[in-house]
């Protein structure tokens, strides 16, 4: 294995989250994996106007946009949670494979947006994926 060498979703867990998400994510997803201390996350899509049968004033929209987001973990760099490093991952996970299909929190506006479709922009988008570094990760939930 080379630093380079990252991991992602095996199959039958891409089929898991297609469902979850309601979409299958371009093949290109799956051509490269991160480097580093870098994870790959589908972003949640969360309404703006509405949570469930509610609806949200623009205050609770614009507070919730500066407090934090959430997504699913498709791919992993070969250093995430890596022992000795001074990030919170590498206290729930001893191998970066155990973050693969896990539900994350992470700080809004945090990590760089990539476009997956031609409707998405610098900001992200509907099909926008997003690159978050081990240490963006506020709180790890249930895997798919």
């Amino acid at each position: 294995m080379s630093l380079a060498d990252g991991f992602c979703l095996d199959e039958p867990t891409r089929k898991r989250l297609h469902e979850r998400i309601g979409r299958e994510l371009p093949s290109e997803v799956w051509e490269h994996s991160p480097v580093g201390h870098r994870l790959l996350i589908v972003p949640e899509v969360v309404s703006e106007r509405t949570q469930g049968m509610l609806y949200k004033p623009r205050t609770a929209i614009d507070r919730e946009a500066l407090e934090m987001g959430a997504g699913w973990v498709v791919a992993v760099g070969p250093l995430v949670g890596a022992p000795g490093a001074p990030h919170p991952v590498g206290i729930v996970c001893e191998h970066p494979r155990d973050l693969l299909g896990k539900h994350v929190l992470f700080k809004s506006h945090s990590g760089v947006n990539i476009k997956t479709d031609q409707d998405d922009t610098e900001f992200g988008g509907k099909h926008a994926l997003l690159v978050l570094t081990d240490r963006d990760i506020l709180a790890v939930g249930e895997g798919l």
